[in-house]
This record gives structure tokens, C-alpha cells and sequence, in this order.
């Protein structure tokens, strides 16, 4: 009797007929898919919610959390004391017409620096720089600066801001593993004051939109209204003006639909109100 041979064993029986690279890359891809999905989500609930959320939250957000800027002190300064209250009162007035709702309130800072900027934040803080104000020959360009800031507060864009931000950044440092104890700290501590770095197109042209119906209410006419668009535009290449540019995007749209908006109007030689005196010495003061 012949002995019994072993079976040959089938080549490739113990090799994988895929390729691990592409198995990986396909996990991959699924993973960061599915992260995508969640923040769309996530941020989308967050458009939702945010609005909604009481402002005296959004005010307290503001007494634990870092949203003002570190500037100069110009509390001790009688001038630039006077041009902030100039620009509240003017903030007051548009307000007025533009009938915010009754738990909303509005507070200007003047910001002691030299690069033109003006921004809304949480809390219904609105910063307008002294460098911004040496740009402006007339009220009636600074009001539409200011109302374009009110209607941020309006309509809530900081909040909705905050929360987007928020929610990437945790789910960032849930994926990256790099939770700690003060992570909801860190998170709301960069993220309040950086809110005004994530307004979208869509959030600035509604803030326009309204701005210029402020005016129209408010002065009968929109001359003016694109004075500092323009000194934007020319100026677009100055290191100064590089962080307006990289918070207000989209600037010779935003002139083009001031000007139709100022051709569809009647009203196209009225004469510009001259800025408050106070605004005026501020920038003396504080060269």
C-alpha cells in the first residue's frame, strides 16, 4: 500500500485577495465621512438653537468668558471717554429704528489701536477702533458701519457663531484625543472673542441688508453709506486694513449693493452729517 501523500495546499489560501492600502484608506474615509456628517449636524442645530437661546445667557456667557480684547485703558482718557459715549448715543438712535427686541442691549468700546476694525461680539459688545474713525469724514458713514454691527446682535449672529465654533472645536479634541479638565474653558475662552472671525457671507449680507434700511429710516437717503467700503477698497493692500478684510469678506459686492440700493432711492443729494465733535478730538488725542 502506497503512503498517503499530504495534499498540496492551494497558493494564495492564507493571502488576502485585498489590498490592505485601499481597505484603510476606505476606513478612512468613512470615519472623516461620518465626522463631516456629525458636525453639519451639529451646526445646523446650532443655527437653530442659538436664536433662540435668551440673551441675558448670552450676557452672562460674557462675565466668565474672555470676549473683550486686550487694548489700551481709555477709561482715564476724557477724550476718547467722550467719543465712546458719541458713538453709544449714536448707536442708541439707530437701535431706535431699528427695533431691537426688548432684552437686547447694546454697548460700544472704543478700541485704542490703529488698525481701522470694527466688530460684534457676545453680549451685544460692539468695538469700534480709533483707527476706524480717522477713516470716516461724515456721520452717515459710521452709522452705517454701526448699524451693520447692531444687526449682527439682532440677529444673533454671535451666538450662532459661538456655537458652531464650539461644537468643532470639541468634537476636534474628542478625535485628537486631546481632552482635559479645562477643555470647555479653552474652548469658550478662544472662541468668544474669535466669534467675529466666523460670521459667513450670508450673516454680512443680512447685516447690510438691514444696515441700509436703517439708514433709509433714519436719515431719508444713504449718502454715505459706502464711504468706508470704498477707503476699504482702496486700501485693501495696507498691512492695516488686513484683519477688516479677513473678518468682513466680499467688499466690492458689498459697495455695488449699497450703490443700487442708493440709485433706487430718490433721495440722492442730500447733504452728510458731520461727525460728532467729540469723534473728532479723539483722533487727535490719541495720535
Amino acid at each position: 500500500m502506497r503512503p498517503r501523500l499530504n495534499p498540496k495546499i492551494p497558493e494564495g489560501i492564507n493571502t488576502s485577495q485585498e489590498n490592505l492600502l485601499v481597505e484603510v484608506i476606505m476606513l478612512l474615509l468613512a470615519v472623516v465621512s461620518s465626522i463631516v456628517a456629525l458636525i453639519v449636524l451639529l451646526s445646523f442645530i446650532a443655527q437653530i438653537i442659538a436664536p433662540r437661546t435668551p440673551f441675558r445667557w448670552e450676557q452672562s456667557i460674557t462675565q466668565w468668558i474672555e470676549v473683550m480684547p486686550k487694548s489700551k485703558d481709555t477709561e482715564n482718557n476724557s477724550a476718547a471717554a467722550n467719543a465712546e459715549q458719541a458713538l453709544n448715543s449714536l448707536s442708541e438712535r439707530l437701535s431706535k429704528s431699528m427695533k431691537l427686541p426688548a432684552d437686547i442691549s447694546l454697548k460700544v468700546h472704543l478700541l485704542e489701536s490703529g488698525t481701522p476694525n470694527a466688530f460684534a461680539t457676545l453680549g451685544g459688545h460692539i468695538f469700534v477702533s480709533t483707527g476706524l474713525l480717522k477713516t470716516l469724514h461724515s456721520e452717515n458713514a459710521l452709522a452705517m458701519v454701526l448699524a451693520h454691527e447692531i444687526a449682527h446682535i439682532k440677529f444673533r449672529h454671535p451666538i450662532q457663531a459661538l456655537g458652531r465654533g464650539a461644537l468643532f472645536q470639541f468634537l476636534l479634541q474628542l478625535v485628537t484625543g486631546s481632552g482635559n479638565s479645562g477643555t470647555l474653558y479653552n474652548i469658550f475662552g478662544h472662541t468668544g472673542f474669535l466669534t467675529l472671525l466666523s460670521f459667513g457671507r450670508d450673516m454680512e449680507r443680512e447685516s447690510d441688508a438691514e444696515a441700509v434700511l436703517i439708514l433709509l429710516k433714519h436719515y431719508g437717503h444713504l449718502n454715505g453709506a459706502d464711504e468706508f467700503f470704498v477707503t476699504m477698497r482702496q486700501n485693501q493692500h495696507k498691512d492695516a486694513w488686513k484683519s477688516f478684510f479677513e473678518t468682513h469678506p466680499g467688499t466690492e459686492d458689498r459697495i455695488a449693493y449699497i450703490r443700487a440700493k442708493i440709485s433706487a432711492t430718490s433721495a440722492t443729494h442730500n447733504s452728510l452729517q458731520a461727525l460728532d465733535s467729540a469723534l473728532d478730538l479723539v483722533e487727535s488725542a490719541l495720535d
